[in-house]
């Protein structure tokens, strides 16, 4: 597996996280605008609805994902799932 598959692998399975954590698969105008409003309550700095639309291919664009983005999603995954976790602690 290449460097750009690899880095795909890790992307589409990060996807796949966040849509699980949320409870809801990301497929609509509506769904971004959800996922955006549940990520900026957890993270400041959490990506823009178009940033996001970029890296669920929703829009086409050769641009490439940052690192800080997909640091940002991957952080919020431990964020999203914190309460979640409180409560199976308690």
């Amino acid at each position: 597996m290449g460097n750009a598959d690899l880095e795909q692998y890790y992307i589409e399975c990060l996807r796949k996280d966040i849509e699980k954590e949320i409870g809801r698969s990301i497929c609509t105008y509506s769904d971004f605008d959800f996922l955006s409003l549940r990520l900026r309550e957890r993270i400041p700095d959490a990506p823009s609805v178009s940033t996001l639309k970029r890296l669920w291919a929703y829009v086409t664009n050769s641009s490439m994902r940052s690192r800080s983005t997909l640091n940002a999603l991957a952080l919020s995954l431990i964020h999203i799932s914190e309460p979640t976790r409180q409560a199976e602690i308690s």
